[in-house]
């Protein structure tokens, strides 16, 4: 999560949405988390969250992941 941050950091990012997702993806006595990383910035387009239940303004498009690979270290 730190490295995610980071990047975040160096792309703009003033406040992000984190949504933590616990699923087993395999056995019973294996469970990972997944985090969801929703940046927000002012001229980014909205989206809904169904975990939430509401609308999140000011999150990147789909071209995010490919953002984020050019500032990896």
């Amino acid at each position: 999560m730190h490295t995610a941050m980071q990047v975040l950091g160096s792309l703009g990012l003033r406040m992000a949405n984190i949504i933590e997702y616990a699923k087993r993806f395999t056995d019973k006595s294996d469970q990972r988390l997944l985090y969801s990383f929703l940046p927000k910035l002012p001229v980014s387009p909205g989206a809904f969250s169904e975990a939430q239940l509401r609308w999140i303004m000011g999150h990147y498009p789909e071209d995010f992941a490919t953002a984020c690979r050019s500032k990896l270290p």
